[in-house]
């Protein structure tokens, strides 16, 4: 059994595939969005312990998703996107991400950064 279930909300379909390889590898289970539409309609259907969101997606962009997952919801959310200025770092926070990740990036910090986010939020 899977320790964590995880959305990720990413248009590039060979990107969505690697994050989601790499962390199945490690024992994560993953659902994939291919757009903020998509992200969205998966939150209401399923518990997710995180979601990995990018913002430069078709249709709902990733600002637009985060602001409408925390009308709802507190599970972590972190940003994964090629957006690096400052502007839009403070306004992932500001909208109420956990943390914020710029392209390229580790696909080992990344999945130690989510499970140590999903340790945070369930309080161990």
């Amino acid at each position: 059994m899977a320790r964590y279930h995880v959305l990720i909300a990413e248009d590039e379909a060979r990107m969505r595939n690697i994050i989601r390889d790499y962390f199945a590898a490690h024992g994560t289970d993953c659902d994939l969005a291919r757009n903020g539409a998509e992200a969205v309609d998966l939150m209401r259907d399923h518990e997710y312990d995180a979601v990995l969101l990018d913002v430069l997606m078709p249709g709902l962009d990733g600002f637009a998703v985060c602001r409408a997952v925390r009308e709802e919801s507190t599970v972590p959310i972190l940003f994964l996107t090629a957006l690096g200025r400052e502007e839009d770092i403070l306004r992932g926070y500001a909208l109420g991400c956990d943390d914020y990740v710029t392209k390229p990036f580790s696909l080992a910090v990344l999945l130690a950064r989510t499970e140590a986010l999903i340790r945070r939020f369930r309080g161990g």
